[in-house]
């Protein structure tokens, strides 16, 4: 805290009244020297007033010396004081600040009116995947490509000196995959007022909006849910009906004619053929609509997939595709249903496999976080466009001619009763990956 004026003024006149009681008692202390002198060598009383004069002038010049010195030096003192206090109150305020701004969860970037970063903090390094770059002093232009939106959004607000306001924007980081991302632009200005710069806040919404599209697909599917299981009843007694019919009309068609009975035989193969494709669609319907209970044990993840990987193996093989695991040794187990699990990873490598049809690599990969296992599956095929990402856990959706639209639905919902969380990081020509979390035991 500066030193305020009172104290100050309080100083001076303790500094005062103490110089001269020195004087005054330095004084009095040489004029009764004098007087004693004079007094033993018998001086007169005119040249003992002149040694008085002589003193008193040597008196009152070294005062003012020292007066002068000693006021000097402790103004000094006191803008030493006061320069180590606001020095002080400087580091505290920009200790304040850069504890602030590393703190909040928003990311915020500083740029200036020539396009450098001035400064960034903590949230938006992570938002961004911008840990272990020294950024400062850096034009944006090196850092983000001319369509990337980040950089769009400053040339924007630099070259028409207009801000942005909120915008919500779909945006890709490397190593993170699609973000959702709430942008809001404002001017940085100093104490005259004058604009010096530009920030950018940077909001993460992933995790909001994943959260609230699987809020609304859980009402979606609890609704869907109860109508599939009373459709599945409904159509589960005309199957049983076609079938025994069925049974029935072979009986019958040996009694006939050759010729009729080589028709009727092609009509009850087609008959057989869609009543068991029906009984399939109805099965895999109910097993997503209504999946049986969890028969709970301790399971290693890391033997469901090499089980998974055995069934598709020859496969594999035979598409020309090549299979790397790198599984966490000392994986800890999961409490879960281990022919469900197997059921939800083998959906997703077969739809790897589909993925790469002509040869690929397949890579597997499993690893141990603080309170939940983590399962990759990555292929290089030919991944997935950006508009249908949303939409491959919705019900009946498939991209894949002859596909039913059930095997990733099932997965997310066998994950989903685990306590699970499944997802996808994809871009077109490059592949997709496959993210499965599940918590520990």
């Amino acid at each position: 805290m500066l030193m305020r004026r009172p104290v100050r003024v309080i100083l001076y006149i303790i500094f005062a009244t103490v110089l001269i009681a020195v004087l005054f008692v330095n004084l009095s202390h040489k004029r009764a020297n004098i007087e004693r002198i004079i007094q033993q060598e018998g001086l007169s009383l005119g040249s003992m007033y002149a040694v008085a004069r002589e003193t008193r002038n040597e008196a009152i010049i070294t005062a003012v010396i020292i007066f002068i010195l000693g006021i000097t030096a402790l103004s000094l003192l006191l803008i030493y004081e006061q320069y180590r206090s606001a020095r002080r109150s400087l580091s505290a305020v920009e200790s304040l600040s850069s504890n602030v701004l590393r703190s909040i969860t928003r990311g915020v970037i500083v740029v200036d009116l020539e396009g450098k970063i001035s400064s960034l903090n903590k949230a938006a390094e992570t938002i961004l995947n911008l840990k272990g770059r020294n950024l400062s002093g850096t034009p944006f232009r090196e850092i983000w490509n001319k369509d990337d939106r980040i950089r769009v959004i400053l040339e924007k607000v630099l070259e028409d000196k207009e801000l942005s306001g909120d915008q919500d924007i779909d945006y890709y980081v490397e190593g993170k995959g699609r973000l959702s991302l709430r942008i809001d632009t404002t001017f940085l200005e100093d104490d005259e007022g004058k604009t010096v710069g530009i920030v950018i806040l940077i909001k993460d919404l992933t995790e909001a909006k994943q959260l609230e599209t699987q809020m609304r697909r859980a009402d979606k599917l609890a609704s869907l849910g109860r109508l599939a299981a009373g459709i599945a009843h409904e159509i589960k007694n005309p199957l049983s009906a076609m079938s025994i019919n069925h049974q029935l009309l072979e009986e019958e068609v040996f009694s006939s004619s050759s010729l009729s009975r080589k028709r009727l035989l092609n009509y009850l193969n087609i008959v057989g053929t869609e009543t068991k494709r029906l009984e399939g669609i109805v099965q895999n319907f109910l097993r997503f609509a209504k999946p049986p209970p969890l028969e709970l044990s301790q399971v290693n993840i890391n033997r469901v997939l090499d089980g998974v990987l055995a069934l598709i193996g020859q496969e594999a093989v035979e598409e020309g595709i090549k299979i790397s695991k790198n599984y966490h040794e000392d994986l800890p187990r999961v409490q879960g249903d281990k022919e469900q699990l197997s059921q939800a990873f083998l959906n997703i490598v077969i739809n790897s496999l589909q993925a790469m049809a002509g040869g690929g690599q397949l890579t597997i990969r499993t690893a141990k976080g603080p309170r939940h296992i983590e399962l990759e599956i990555s292929d290089t095929g030919r991944g997935i466009a950006l508009q249908d990402q949303e939409k491959i856990f919705e019900l009946y959706f498939t991209t894949k001619e002859g596909g039913t639209g059930l095997g990733l639905p099932i997965t997310q919902r066998i994950i989903q009763e685990h306590r699970g969380w499944i997802g996808i990081e994809s871009k077109p020509g490059e592949g997709t990956k496959f993210r499965v979390n599940l918590p520990l035991i």
